[in-house]
């Protein structure tokens, strides 16, 4: 991901997912997961913490509600996330039925989140301390790319600092 600072929020951010999940391929290519990653369509566990993103990630987010069929609903879940108080388990407002209603434009945080046990996540919904194996080299792509986003978004002039996305999201849906 080479620095252009003619490339607006969006497309940087964009950029940098894609960059992200390319990454993340070719990282299980050289050093697969001892097993398999447990992350699946209808596991939703992580989708119960808070995620911090840029404002360009929550941009994307929100192009991709708008797009959506379903978008009066996400914004009228967005809107309802916002009255929620803020804590470290919170249900991601794009959460429709267990599944996320905009994964093709998730933010970087959730293409790097990964579990290597689905049980253990569960638990750790359930409790306090459960130790969650992961796939370390996902997380780690996931770190570089938002550090990178970051730096390419300061160099565009645009701020690069990680704010909450559910915040984020009513900011820009907010009536």
């Amino acid at each position: 991901m080479a620095p252009d600072a003619t490339m607006n929020p969006m497309a940087l951010a964009r950029r940098a997912e894609e960059w992200t999940d390319a990454s993340i391929e070719r990282a299980k290519e050289v050093f697969p997961p001892e097993s398999p990653i447990a992350c699946a369509k209808g596991c939703a566990h992580c989708c119960r913490l808070r995620v911090l993103v840029t404002r360009a990630e929550a941009m994307v987010v929100a192009d991709a509600v708008r797009a959506s069929p379903s978008a009066p609903a996400l914004i009228a879940r967005i809107r309802a996330a916002a009255r929620v108080e803020t804590s470290a388990r919170i249900e991601c407002p794009m959460l429709v039925d267990e599944t996320c209603a905009v994964h093709d434009a998730r933010p970087i945080a959730c293409r790097a989140m990964n579990s290597l046990d689905a049980s253990m996540c569960a638990a750790a919904a359930r409790t306090t301390g459960a130790h969650i194996p992961l796939y370390v080299p996902q997380l780690r792509v996931g770190e570089t790319a938002r550090e990178r986003l970051a730096k390419e978004l300061g160099a565009a002039g645009e701020d690069g600092a990680l704010v909450d996305l559910a915040a984020a999201l009513h900011a820009i849906f907010e009536p």
